[in-house]
């Protein structure tokens, strides 16, 4: 079956599913035109033509630290870019323009900036500022925008608040992203978290349209401006002609796509199963230098203060381990093992995941799964082959969760508990798929 005919027999099938409550009576259409703007100063007020402050995608955060945040956006144009931030509350700015080599970089029309240094638990307020070369124009002014944007960093002091959670959308966010977030009080979240499989083909073309139409655009407009979101690399994310372009778009400033922050009392880890291996004998040697590098960055992490410190530690992937036993090992059986640490200064608590579109979830050292459903257990909850055997199962000393297609997933963070909760968002009444408490013991406890 073609991928463009799975997905359209996909969503609807799941609309039709859900047909008798209506929940898909709008979606997000994308379009370019002018915008009729009535403005008594209009001829003051008009934008001049060298003016690309606003973006034509974004601004959209990402990377968020204690002390850092990446904001990214798209000009219409390539065109010289500078973002200007400073502590709100403040009058001074501080500009940075994006340069190479000390010079303004001119030729390109996505901009990131790295921003560090910053104070934690603090609110920045940031602008655009656009130029072009004087080779382009002979205005060649400096344009300062007009829009003014908020953002605020991890605060290791803040012990209670909320995060957002969902997975594979394969290019359905212009549908489902809207009822999602409505509906499961996603707005009240302090960041939000992607897991992986966002667009809905492999990067054949032009992953440009695939990030924004496919899902940026909708992230943006819902959140990405002021709250910041983290992006887990799926296989669809890392797959095709153009997935060398997915560090243009959501690179982080150590250059690789594993990072870890903390808020609160947790620390995260994002983890990142590049499928490059498949493509060639280059990538099969890169993919394996890409998970020692991992490894050794995972290593070096449990070492640190910052590791020591968390009373919870929860890693967020795209591939999961005893639900998906089969593609685990683009992961490395090593890292797994790292994981797998069961001392309490080294164990994790929690594992995030998505990819088989199935709610699935396994307490530490179960010989079940505790399945929602799970590709028709048996009576015991166990899955069939391919999935994991009761000797795989028993080996994992923490919770992992693995979300459904378009999973809403919160976790509600406390540093007496986390209460996980996974509502079916398309029925009446948002029934809970699960809930849970997570401990700082790693020890579980169902509350359904």
């Amino acid at each position: 079956m073609k991928k463009v005919t799975w997905l359209a027999a996909a969503l609807c099938a799941a609309a039709a599913a859900n047909a008798e409550e209506t929940l898909w009576t709008k979606y997000q259409h994308w379009e370019v035109m002018p915008v009729l703007t009535e403005d008594p100063e209009a001829g003051n007020n008009v934008r001049q033509q060298m003016d690309f402050t606003k973006p034509w995608h974004g601004p959209w955060l990402i990377n968020p630290s204690t002390t850092g945040m990446t904001v990214g956006m798209i000009t219409r144009i390539r065109v010289g870019a500078a973002i200007e931030w400073r502590e709100k509350g403040t009058e001074n700015w501080t500009r940075r323009w994006n340069a190479t080599c000390g010079t303004i970089d001119y030729s390109e029309d996505v901009h990131l900036f790295h921003l560090q240094g910053l104070k934690p638990g603090t609110t920045y307020e940031y602008r655009f500022v656009t130029a072009m070369s004087g080779l382009e124009t002979a205005y060649t002014g400096i344009v300062v925008g007009r829009e003014m944007y908020t953002f605020t960093t991890m605060d290791p002091k803040r012990e209670k608040y909320r995060v957002w959670a969902t997975a594979d959308f394969h290019g359905g966010a212009r549908l489902n992203l809207d009822p999602m977030y409505e509906r499961t009080e996603a707005s009240t979240a302090d960041f939000y978290l992607l897991l992986g499989d966002n667009v809905e083909d492999r990067f054949a073309s032009d992953a440009m349209f695939y990030i924004t139409y496919g899902y940026m655009d909708d992230v943006c407009r819902l959140w990405g401006k002021a709250k910041p979101t983290v992006f887990v690399r799926g296989n669809h994310d890392a797959s095709g002609q153009h997935i060398g372009q997915w560090g243009r778009f959501q690179g982080h400033p150590s250059g690789h796509n594993y990072f870890s922050f903390t808020q609160g009392p947790v620390l995260w880890v994002a983890l990142d199963t590049n499928r490059e291996w498949q493509n060639s004998p280059a990538g099969t040697e890169q993919m394996k230098a890409y998970q020692q590098e991992q490894l050794d960055w995972l290593r070096a992490l449990k070492k640190t203060d910052e590791w020591k410190r968390a009373k919870y530690r929860i890693v967020c992937n795209h591939f999961g381990w005893p639900a998906d036993i089969g593609e685990s090992p683009n992961l490395g059986a090593d890292i797994a093992k790292e994981l797998n640490d069961v001392t309490p200064e080294g164990r994790i608590h929690l594992f995030l995941a998505g990819h088989t579109h199935v709610y699935t979830r396994h307490d530490p050292g179960a010989a079940e799964l505790k399945a929602f459903p799970a590709g028709k257990p048996n009576k015991k909850g166990v899955l069939p082959p391919p999935y994991a055997s009761k000797e795989d199962l028993t080996q994992y000393k923490y919770c992992q969760v693995i979300g459904r297609q378009c999973e809403t997933l919160t976790l509600d963070v406390s540093p007496e508990k986390i209460v996980v909760r996974s509502r079916d968002w398309r029925k009446p009444g948002l029934p809970d798929y699960d809930k849970f408490e997570l401990y700082p013991d790693g020890s579980v406890k169902d509350l359904k």
